[in-house]
């Protein structure tokens, strides 16, 4: 069944929401304890990171072969690319530089979507674990951006007012 194209453009505009968080985040970053690591959970930065890591090693490659209709795909990604995912995607960048780029590359993303008729999002990508669809990819894709920003949420709404003011001085 083809997607209409009122639901296409709507998953467009939820996955353009990961660039307004981004922004969002840019101004408060330098204020909260971005790289603490409460109870040996991930900070705020080791999410944004998972984040970026995403789009740059799954996503926007495969949303790039389905735009191109490059069927000779150089790899066979997983969609297990969270457990790939290692600290030194970050490491050496500010989470300013983070967020920015995370915020380039999801708007070349969004732009490459943007491009696309309804119907070729029908179009199948072939990963390790089996077909999907350029619709369920961005699908997918909304789905865990939404998951991590929310733990940035928490992770946010759980900072001690005190450590935060003191980051400050």
């Amino acid at each position: 069944m083809q997607p209409n194209k009122i639901h296409i453009q709507d998953l467009i505009e939820d996955a353009g929401w990961l660039q307004e968080e981004m922004k969002l985040l840019k101004t408060i970053i330098d204020v909260i304890p971005y790289d603490d690591r409460p109870l040996e959970q991930e900070s705020v930065l080791d999410v944004v990171a998972k984040i970026g890591y995403a789009c740059d090693n799954y996503f926007k490659p495969l949303i790039h072969n389905a735009v191109n209709c490059n069927d000779d795909l150089d790899m066979t990604p997983s969609s297990h690319f969270d457990s790939h995912y290692s600290i030194e995607y970050h490491e050496g960048r500010s989470a300013l530089e983070l967020l920015d780029h995370i915020i380039e590359t999801r708007s070349e993303v969004q732009g490459l979507l943007k491009s696309l008729q309804p119907k070729e999002f029908d179009r199948i990508m072939y990963l390790k674990e089996g077909e999907v669809t350029l619709e369920k990819l961005l699908r997918d894709m909304v789905m865990y951006d939404r998951k991590q920003l929310k733990k940035v949420a928490e992770r946010v709404l759980t900072i001690d007012p005190e450590r935060s003011a003191a980051r400050k001085l």
